[in-house]
């Protein structure tokens, strides 16, 4: 994941804030021979304005992380190729995907009473999007070009998606994609 000018702005105030508070604990534990080998540095730490610098440097964080916005995509894409057979399906293409997971539960093989298969139940496959930088919320489509189990989007927000399949999947490349609706102007 990277880390935006608003979070850079952010972390390195408050950082330099705490380093300040530091720096002044440590002033306040020297000894009078070292203050006066180095007069100017003790001038400075024992003025108001070092005595302000936390406060000064928390306030330009706290307003850098209110006034910056963060990096946002409008598209973001995912292409999958699956295999049919519960593999873990290969990832193909990948536009503004940070990461992205598809998990499905053990298959459940049914026998009759003699052990020969009778049929394999896969429970529902599930795959999670995970976006970077943060896309923004338009419509979320799953698409392929042979027949797929129905599938339904159970949450989808700026930062990450989920998307339940009926059923498995079967051997065909899928395109999860975020774009903005095309009857949107």
């Amino acid at each position: 994941m990277t880390i935006g000018l608003r979070d850079a702005v952010t972390i390195g105030t408050i950082g330099g804030a705490a380093a300040a508070i530091a720096a002044t604990g440590v002033m306040k534990g020297m000894d009078a021979n070292m203050a006066s080998s180095h007069p100017g540095l003790a001038a400075f730490l024992n003025s108001p304005f070092w005595y302000m610098l936390p406060l000064i440097l928390v306030v330009i964080g706290g307003l850098s992380w209110l006034l910056i916005k963060p990096r946002i995509a409008f598209t973001a894409e995912l292409v999958l190729e699956f295999y049919g057979d519960g593999r873990v399906p290969t990832a193909t293409k990948s536009r503004n995907i940070w990461r992205w997971y598809f998990y499905t539960s053990p298959s459940v093989v049914v026998t009759d009473p003699s052990g020969k298969p009778l049929a394999m139940v896969q429970t529902p496959g599930l795959l999670t999007l995970t976006f970077e930088p943060l896309v923004f919320v338009t419509t979320l489509r799953i698409e392929s070009k042979v027949d797929i189990p129905r599938w339904e989007v159970k949450e989808f927000n700026p930062r990450f998606a989920i998307v339940q399949f009926a059923g498995l999947l079967p051997t065909c490349t899928i395109t999860a994609s975020v774009r903005p609706d095309r009857q949107c102007g």
